[in-house]
């Protein structure tokens, strides 16, 4: 693959170690371009709206860095997302009957894919013509920040009733988390596997959100 090396058998294991500012080999910048939407809103009917939008994408380059490092490699060293955007709101209202309902809705980008080839010893001693001092490694063929998993968009409800007793004030509550059930991953596995070995393993989740879950809770004041 393009951009990759492997230091020579004569200089294999050397180090030279120095300490010092990256500034003084070159730039290195990361930004980030976008937008911050708040909205709070308190409605003449009891209606409350709380929440906001983030949208942006982020660049990083190093190429200047690597290049005085006499990192022969470039690979990624200049990368940028697209727009990402997440959106988070919360919102209650208060029924006939003190019965408050409220409920939360979130939006998120969906998780980076990556993937990790794992070249072995032989591999790489035939891609070089010589025998490599490097027993395995694994090499991202796909780009940092070009492509994302599915969103995550989660609905949380709460219905909670008053009551006021002799000995105090009774709230009971019923929380619903993730109403739409819904099954993104929060996790998954990079790791495609050996060049001959195939993939089977590759984006497969190994966290999921939690499927929906239904609490009953009182409070009791007194």
């Amino acid at each position: 693959m393009s951009g990759l090396f492997e230091v020579s058998a004569a200089k294999y294991g050397q180090q030279d170690t120095i300490t010092t500012a990256a500034d003084n080999f070159g730039s290195r910048q990361q930004h980030w371009n976008g937008i911050d939407v708040t909205v709070n809103a308190r409605m003449d009917n009891g209606l409350l709206v709380q929440g906001g939008l983030s949208s942006g994408a982020t660049s990083y380059d190093s190429c200047e860095l690597n290049a005085n490092l006499n990192n022969p490699s470039q690979l990624y060293c200049q990368t940028k997302t697209p727009f990402l955007t997440q959106v988070k709101l919360l919102a209650s209202y208060t029924l006939p009957g003190d019965v408050q309902l409220s409920g939360t809705f979130q939006s998120l980008p969906g998780q980076q894919i990556l993937a990790f080839v794992q070249y072995t010893n032989p591999v790489i001693s035939a891609s070089l013509g010589r025998p490599s001092n490097i027993a395995t490694t694994a090499v991202q063929v796909i780009e940092p920040g070009t492509q994302y998993s599915a969103r995550l968009n989660q609905v949380d409800v709460r219905v909670a009733k008053l009551l006021d007793l002799a000995a105090g004030r009774v709230r009971l509550m019923l929380d619903i988390y993730n109403v739409l059930n819904d099954s993104t991953p929060l996790e998954l596995n990079n790791l495609y596997g050996a060049p001959a070995g195939g993939g089977s393993a590759w984006q497969r989740p190994q966290i999921i959100i939690p499927g929906r879950l239904m609490k009953l809770a009182f409070q009791l004041d007194f």
